[in-house]
């Protein structure tokens, strides 16, 4: 593939790709890693706990982005022979960018007050904060208001690499390479001490399903089922493998365990009817970067406001969370979202509002 030299004009009269169940999906994400984060901030190892170890839901956040960015744009090559590279850096940009180097800001302001160690935001600005940089330390506890940038890190990296890879490599030898990748960067975190961010085992199974089209698609309500049931089971043995005796050799099996989960929740809810369409749940997906952005420091802000209770300050960082999601979405990402679908070839999403 080569890159476009311009990006074709959108035509509003072509199908819209936007898979509204998605969405649902991404606030399961973010609740896991939510109640993740509220588990390890009051040393409270539940089983919710379990499932959000080491977050898997943001494994699932990966494998949704890779799904939806490998589809988007394997259906932009088909329809126009090429990606155009530069229309897809800016809709990153402007979807990333506004949000997260506001926040980022906003921290830096206070970060001498909460104790965020200096040296992470310039990690974070360079979107490097998930390489294993040696002697280094986020700060005091308060760090959770930043330290799950982590995760946008390695997205930034692949939606650098991915769109450059996909004009090298022919679309008949995609899943081939990506399954090459994937088994590497196993070799790497089982041989390398202190790689375990550098994982794409949720990249590369939201790519895999994608480049399978429809063939793994779930063909009735009882295989939607056993996927469901499948996926956490996955995440289960996934926690399991980190919690149990094996915890120092386990850590290469769960990423492998919790990307085969996240590929089993997202095929479970491709194309289904059901609960999973509910705007509400929709809406709260779809403001799912702001919550996943604020999330960490909504927790902090509990333990400020004096709420020690567990179940009480993981209801007040959830209102907290989903209130500064909404007025960020609402206020400071929609304008860019907006300016964003000038970068459209196809159409992929509602209007914000």
């Amino acid at each position: 593939m080569a890159t476009a030299p311009k990006a074709p004009a959108l035509e509003e009269s072509q199908p819209r790709f936007y898979i509204r169940e998605l969405d649902s999906l991404r606030f399961f994400a973010f609740l896991t890693v939510l109640v993740f984060h509220q588990c390890t901030w009051h040393k409270h190892m539940t089983l919710f706990s379990l499932l959000g170890w080491f977050g898997f839901g943001v494994d699932l956040f990966f494998t949704l982005s890779a799904y939806l960015i490998a589809e988007l744009l394997l259906r932009e090559e088909e329809r126009f022979g090429s990606v155009n590279l530069k229309a897809f850096y800016a809709r990153r940009i402007l979807r990333i960018w506004p949000l997260y180097f506001c926040f980022l800001a906003v921290l830096f302001s206070v970060h001498s007050l909460i104790g965020i160690n200096a040296r992470y935001f310039g990690y974070c600005s360079l979107f490097v904060s998930n390489l294993p940089f040696r002697g280094w330390d986020p700060g005091s506890p308060p760090a959770l208001c930043i330290s799950p940038l982590w995760s946008i890190s390695l997205e930034e990296q692949f939606y650098l690499c991915w769109p450059l890879l996909m004009s090298i490599v022919p679309k008949r030898h995609m899943r081939s390479f990506v399954l090459l990748l994937w088994g590497l960067s196993i070799m790497v975190r089982a041989l390398i001490p202190g790689t375990q961010n550098l994982r794409i085992d949720g990249f590369a199974c939201g790519i895999l399903i994608a480049c399978s089209g429809r063939a793994l698609s779930p063909r009735s309500l009882q295989h939607r089922v056993l996927l469901f049931v499948s996926a956490m089971l996955c995440w289960f043995l996934a926690g399991m493998w980190l919690f149990g005796p094996y915890a120092r050799t386990g850590i290469v099996l769960a990423w492998i365990l919790s990307a085969l989960g996240s590929g089993g929740l997202l095929l479970s809810a491709i194309g289904s009817t059901t609960w999973l369409r509910d705007a509400r749940l929709v809406y709260l997906g779809r403001i799912s970067y702001g919550l996943y952005v604020f999330h960490g420091s909504a927790i902090v802000a509990t333990a400020a406001l004096g709420i020690l209770n567990f179940w009480w300050s993981l209801v007040v960082a959830f209102i907290l969370t989903v209130c500064a999601g909404a007025a960020s979405y609402r206020w400071l990402e929609s304008p860019f979202l907006k300016l964003k679908k000038r970068f459209e070839l196809l159409a992929s999403r509602p209007e914000p509002h």
